[in-house]
């Protein structure tokens, strides 16, 4: 008799994998160690809001996420962000629009545009380096000015993580790309959510696959050496290193190698009234070279989606943490909610308290894809599909939710023996 396939994790990657396998006939069963699924993709309510505690939306350029939508019919339910789309910087202690070209999209011509004219801006060719950092990248090709206010807040920030250390080729290939290919803008943006937030999608994957093949509260001993079953490990790779440590120590230590940090999430909301800044956009992000200013990003999320709050409120998502700022991720709830109440109120013009707050922490939760990153997830995925064991997520790979369902998905084929999809 077959061993049924096991997935552990049951976040977007693994119930991913979990509905690829049924949609196919095959035996498995996915353990989530903890009380929910979804990893994350979480979304609270309240009488008044709702809130995404971790991601708020996937990228609609990349297909994945988009398809499995439409195969589980929620894809009429995805909303575009609301115009304006504009998003705006901290510079000299206050918010500049961020350029257009580089808000729009992740490509070298965009960052020319719009630096060229700057101090220190004018194209240098590309040299042809097998990886480097984010910051070597930028500085050769456009300049300081360019890594310290495109880099580091908006690439390096999506991570929590450290320009100087992060891979150009492992999260952003399309930018040292020679001839990239050129994309036409989507007049509704890049992004898509759910009025009901992503937990839509997650109850919706969840919905689609029988439930005596989903356990929560399951924790996984080690994989054994030869079980003679294929394992789908959808799991940060500290926690696939665990696992891993019986069946191949070398794996093991090759996957506990690669670095994660913490973050979290300040969420306040105050009277639009008492807020000056018209809050027509997205939100901002904060370069490091900007000492005034503690946290690293916010998001207008009564202005970038519909439904979030009542018209006469303005919720915001304050973020804080990641490589910049270890220590915040030390400092109680309350201590935190103050720290962003006041780069709020200085940047927004915001002239009372919050009348609500929510502080949201995610420890070692973001994979940091650095130098040499992608010559060491080759070396992984082979050694590890040797012992049967594919391994799929954030931290192998996925950059987003259209890259984990994809990955999911693929491992699920993978684990079948059937050809890429």
């Amino acid at each position: 008799m077959t061993s049924p396939i096991t997935i552990v994790g049951g976040g977007i990657t693994g119930l991913s994998a979990a509905y690829e396998l049924h949609r196919r006939g095959a035996d498995f069963r996915l353990l989530e160690a903890s009380s929910r699924f979804g990893g994350i993709l979480r979304t609270d309510y309240t009488s008044d809001f709702v809130i995404d505690a971790g991601p708020d939306a996937m990228l609609a350029r990349k297909p994945a996420g988009i398809e499995l939508c439409e195969e589980l019919g929620i894809a009429r339910r995805l909303v575009p962000s609301r115009p304006p789309r504009a998003a705006f910087i901290v510079r000299d202690g206050r918010l500049e629009p961020l350029p257009a070209d580089v808000g729009r999209a992740f490509q070298a011509a965009d960052v020319g545009r719009a630096f060229q004219a700057r101090p220190g801006g004018p194209e240098r060719p590309a040299l042809p380096v097998s990886d480097e950092s984010i910051a070597s990248f930028f500085l050769r090709r456009f300049g300081r000015e360019a890594v310290d206010y495109y880099a580091d807040p908006v690439l390096a920030g999506i991570h929590a993580g450290d320009v100087e250390r992060l891979s150009i080729r492992a999260l952003f290939p399309e930018m040292a790309d020679p001839a990239p290919e050129r994309r036409a803008a989507d007049p509704q943006g890049i992004f898509r959510s759910f009025p009901r937030g992503m937990q839509e999608l997650v109850d919706a994957l969840v919905a689609a696959i029988p439930r005596e093949r989903l356990r929560l509260e399951e924790r996984v001993a080690p994989i054994a050496t030869r079980t003679g079953a294929d394992w789908i490990v959808a799991v940060p790779a500290y926690a696939a290193a665990t696992l891993l440590e019986a069946v191949d120590a070398e794996l093991a230590a090759w996957c506990r190698s690669i670095p994660y940090v913490s973050s979290g999430i300040a969420v306040l909301a105050y009277p639009r009234r008492s807020v000056r800044h018209p809050l027509a956009g997205s939100g901002f992000v904060v370069p490091r070279v900007e000492r005034g200013t503690r946290i690293l990003a916010a998001t207008w999320l009564s202005s970038k989606w519909p439904g979030r709050a009542p018209d006469d409120v303005a919720l915001v998502r304050a973020f804080f943490g990641g490589t910049r700022d270890p220590r915040a991720m030390t400092l109680a709830d309350d201590e935190l909610v103050a720290m962003a109440h006041a780069d709020l109120a200085r940047l927004l013009g915001i002239e009372s308290p919050p009348v609500f707050t929510r502080v949201y922490r995610w420890v070692d939760a973001t994979p940091q894809y650095e130098v040499g990153y992608p010559e060491k997830l080759a070396a992984i995925r082979t050694r590890a599909v040797a012992h049967r064991v594919h391994l799929a997520g954030a931290g192998f790979g996925s950059i987003g939710i259209p890259d984990c369902i994809a990955a999911g998905r693929q491992a699920a084929r993978a684990a079948l023996q059937l050809s890429p999809l």
